[in-house]
């Protein structure tokens, strides 16, 4: 399954609440993200909650044509540990 980290202000916000935001395929249920996040990470998942973020059509180029943007699946995901991806590096002194 294709999992694509999505970094906001809101999701990295979340992320220090264990709560982490994810692209996912438009038919992906719960438990397949579940078992898939689990495997992927090695932890356990607490709580997912999806939401379809509808496509939109814009106006684009110079003859100001429509061009419609495809419906994606959020998925967001609650740990009960981190995940490495959504910390920020330390930055170092000198």
């Amino acid at each position: 399954m294709q999992l694509k980290p999505i970094y906001t202000e809101k999701s990295l916000k979340n992320a220090s609440l264990k709560r982490y935001t994810f692209a996912v395929p438009l038919l992906a249920r719960k438990d397949a993200i579940k078992k898939d996040i689990a495997k992927r990470f090695g932890l356990k998942v607490l709580k997912i909650s999806t939401l379809v973020v509808h496509g939109k059509s814009k106006r684009v180029g110079k003859k100001r044509t429509e061009k419609h943007y495809s419906s994606w699946k959020k998925a967001i995901v609650t740990t009960d540990k981190e995940i490495a991806l959504f910390t920020a590096p330390a930055e170092e002194k000198k």
